[in-house]
């Protein structure tokens, strides 16, 4: 399951010594730590771009793998139960950009991090009762391009609509995101087709985003899409009550079924190393339904027993290599080396080796025993 990384939390307990030169040990490691600590925590909380490949030749963007519930956060509005822009992690497309023609691959999320705006998200579908609004229905309509694409008449003087409709995550929320009778957080965001993207031929029949089969949609049909994370106030019924959308968005398909993952595995599970040692362990990666993308591999060390918890310094994970690209079901492999000092204290500790990729992380422990011999 995909899962948006979080921040950990982590204390450090001082030990009192009288010795000089073990206190300066004791500050050293304790300063190593810290700035290990810090980097951790701020990598948590930056959703790097993802691999995937944009299905509409227009974008040159890759998309990163969400949920509707990773775009939008988990910041909801306590009357209407819509999502408040304050929770969203993604880069947000100001109201020039979204639409543009080209809009940015990466721009400032709400708290003013560059983070990226091209998203895919997997096995979506119309909210209860709602439909795909477009032409004189949808009443978003004109002749010529909005001035960020230059403001000229369409081609032949045609006039193009937007379409659009607010799509719900049913593993999540099943409620009709445009009524207030569901007391439940709205796990939704609105769709929208921009005419520009029409008018310009990058959307409309026979290309990735065709309106027409868009607008036929129903709410028993689930489908994937890629779009641009825009957040368009004023929040109301026509937005699930929250402005989050994917606007514009730039492809859509009927799901195929599970979306893109990928496994991890550790061998050996366990291992034993020496103290002023190093040992090894092979960290299996495998693509899972067409999953594209780099993982980058980091470790957490905790001690797991009472003597270990009273070392001065533990042991140390590395990588080789601490990136690995998996290709569409493909595999891949980095090997971890774990070391102890002199310093490390004999005892058993726990490794929690993460791979992440955009929003998908996954987790393996190895369980280290560190030895007088």
């Amino acid at each position: 399951m995909a899962t948006i990384l979080q921040t950990a939390t982590q204390t450090h307990h001082k030990r009192t010594r009288t010795l000089p030169i073990t206190a300066t040990l004791l500050l050293a490691a304790l300063a190593v730590s810290a700035v290990l600590f810090a980097a951790h925590s701020a990598s948590g909380m930056t959703i790097t771009p993802g691999n995937f490949p944009s299905w509409n030749p227009n974008v040159t963007c890759q998309a990163t793998l969400a949920t509707v519930h990773q775009v939008i956060g988990n910041q909801f509005n306590s009357s209407t139960q819509g999502a408040l822009e304050t929770g969203g992690p993604f880069g947000v497309l100001n109201g020039t950009d979204e639409s543009s023609l080209h809009p940015p691959c990466m721009a400032p999320n709400v708290n003013g991090t560059m983070a990226p705006t091209f998203v895919e998200i997997h096995g979506i579908s119309l909210t209860t009762g709602s439909i795909v609004q477009d032409g004189a229905l949808g009443g978003k309509c004109g002749q010529r391009y909005t001035p960020t694409n230059g403001g000229g008449i369409y081609p032949s003087g045609q006039t193009f609509c937007n379409a659009y409709g607010v799509f719900q995550d049913t593993a999540e929320y099943t409620g009709n995101c445009e009524t207030l009778e569901n007391p439940n957080p709205k796990i939704c965001i609105r769709l929208e087709i921009d005419r520009d993207w029409m008018a310009s031929g990058y959307c409309g029949a026979g290309t990735a985003c065709d309106n027409s089969t868009f607008d036929k949609l129903t709410s028993s049909q689930k489908i994937d899409v890629q779009g641009f994370v825009t957040w368009h106030p004023p929040s109301s019924s026509g937005h699930g009550y929250s402005s989050w959308e994917l606007h514009p968005l730039t492809a859509w398909r009927i799901s195929t079924g599970a979306p893109p993952d990928f496994s991890m595995s550790s061998s050996p599970t366990t291992m034993t190393v020496p103290v002023g040692s190093s040992g090894t362990a092979t960290i299996a990666l495998s693509s899972l339904n067409d999953f594209v993308g780099t993982l980058d591999l980091s470790a957490s060390i905790a001690p797991s027993d009472t003597t270990a918890s009273l070392s001065l310094v533990q042991p140390t994970a590395s990588f080789s290599p601490a990136n690995v690209v998996l290709a569409a079901n493909g595999t891949g492999a980095s090997t971890m080396t774990v070391s102890s000092s002199l310093l490390t204290t004999p005892g058993t500790y726990m490794i929690t080796v993460t791979a992440n990729s955009g929003t998908i992380s996954h987790s393996a422990t190895i369980t280290v025993t560190v030895s007088l011999l």
